[in-house]
């Protein structure tokens, strides 16, 4: 079912989100030039020399900063001589620059969430239902007041009576109103796929879900607590 309705690009492990500040310190370094070397990192592994210059340390300060983010688990080395991010690293690689939001207010974006999903479910021309959602990180723990982004996990499925050949139809047809030009034609069977991932999201860039098919789950990081939000009769 996932190549059918355009579902073969998820990546298979999932990155937390991560909220940074300006003015926090990692390593010794500012936490945005600690992120802007995770970027790097995340295109290859790099040698303590390349390492240098993207951080801009002579050999011996490198080796310095080199053991400090190994310690921090945000980089692991591929060979003697080179290095490359974790799963950490990539999640401060993607991380935003901002501040916490106080726990009113992500609370009010998942009641809009909820609100949203039993849209989507009443609506039966729409191809998808949710079936759970499930949220986890700082959110999910209710003695936190200042929470970062709102992190879920949505399992969604297509509606049975669904017709996969018409619905792929569709899609196509949808696309090419919309005036959109894609490189292949899985990515034009996703854009269906794409406008529900939107519809439930919403205008919020502070709500990061990971959406699998209630069937193929993807991997959430180790240590993870899940809390239910919400299941479908």
């Amino acid at each position: 079912m996932a190549l059918a309705v355009g579902c073969s690009c998820r990546v298979p492990a999932y990155i937390p989100s991560v909220l940074i500040s300006r003015d926090q310190v990692i390593a010794g370094l500012p936490a945005p030039d600690v992120r802007r070397l995770m970027r790097a990192l995340m295109r290859g592994p790099q040698t303590l020399r390349g390492i240098g210059a993207e951080a801009g340390l002579d050999d011996a300060a490198v080796a310095a900063l080199v053991a400090e983010l190994e310690g921090a688990a945000l980089i692991e080395p591929v060979s003697d001589e080179t290095w490359r991010t974790t799963v950490a690293g990539n999640a401060l690689a993607k991380a935003r620059i901002g501040k916490p939001m106080r726990r009113f207010k992500a609370d009010q974006l998942v009641v809009d969430l909820l609100n949203r999903i039993a849209d989507v479910n009443a609506d039966e021309a729409f191809p998808y239902t949710v079936e759970e959602a499930r949220v986890f990180g700082s959110h999910a723990n209710p003695m936190v007041n200042d929470v970062g982004d709102v992190d879920l996990q949505i399992l969604y499925a297509l509606r049975p009576d669904v017709d996969l050949e018409a619905y792929n139809r569709a899609a196509v047809n949808a696309a090419k109103r919309d005036g959109r030009r894609f490189s292949t034609y899985l990515d034009v069977l996703a854009f269906t796929e794409t406008q529900f991932y939107r519809r439930v999201r919403g205008r919020s860039n502070r709500l990061d879900i990971q959406f699998d098919l209630v069937d193929s789950p993807g991997t959430l990081p180790d240590g993870v607590e899940l809390v239910e939000l919400y299941r479908r009769a």
